[in-house]
């Protein structure tokens, strides 16, 4: 169980750290979860993650949208 900043509660996978960061990607069906890597530029791809409140697009926001490398 993981709650967030914005104080969204919700399931996610078990390696899951504090400090990983949800992100919701455009066509994907659930959140997903990130962790920055070190020394780079990209983030690694921890797992989907289920958060009450945003899984049918309510948080979507087109104009927050930016690109990130996930590696």
């Amino acid at each position: 169980m993981v709650r967030l900043a914005t104080r969204h509660i919700g399931l996610a996978h078990c390696a899951v750290e504090e400090g990983d960061t949800v992100f919701l990607l455009q066509g994907a069906n659930v959140p997903v979860v990130l962790r920055k890597t070190e020394g780079a530029d990209a983030w690694q791809l921890v797992g989907g993650a289920y958060v009450h409140g945003v899984m049918s697009g309510e948080e979507w926001d087109l104009t927050k949208c930016q690109l990130v490398h996930i590696a």
